[in-house]
């Protein structure tokens, strides 16, 4: 289910499915597993939310493109995760898979911004954000996956 959708010359991929709008709302795609909030700006960012779990189910965001030499920044948003409360902490772990390269992070108050490099193309790599967000004393664990698509432009 798309709640609302705006058309956009930025191509998505969400699951293999090639999305040629911006998506604005909760995406489902049947029969890919995947639960995200997912919009690309005209920076081409990406930003993925972390959604809230339903039955234990993995989180994979959704898919990057991007070009071997190219660095590019993806947002993971913790605000649904958050509900309105405010995180006194948020550390990122982050799982870089071999052939690529996190080139920085910055932390928002409710957000983990990762800046991906490399990648050799026509290779996908997959990406493992585990994060601790304090809350009111309480530490959450949130893991979430997104995968990088290394494609050169011809």
């Amino acid at each position: 289910m798309i709640a609302a959708i705006t058309l956009d010359s930025l191509p998505v991929t969400l699951g293999g499915l090639a999305v040629g709008f911006e998506v604005e709302g909760l995406v489902s795609p049947a029969g890919i597993g995947l639960s995200a909030i997912v919009w690309r700006s005209a920076e081409r960012t990406l930003y993925l939310t972390s959604p809230i779990r339903e039955g234990g189910q993995m989180a994979v965001l959704g898919i990057c493109d991007k070009q071997p030499r190219e660095i590019i920044d993806i947002v993971v948003s913790y605000a649904d995760a958050l509900a309105g409360r405010e995180a006194t902490s948020i550390v990122p772990n982050i799982e870089t898979p071999a052939g690529m390269t996190l080139a920085g992070t910055d932390i928002g108050p409710d957000s983990v911004r990762l800046y991906v490099a490399g990648g050799t193309s026509g290779q996908t790599y997959q990406w493992t954000v585990l994060t601790d967000i304090v809350v009111g004393g309480k530490t959450l664990r949130l893991e979430d996956e997104f995968i990088a698509a290394v494609q050169e432009a011809y």
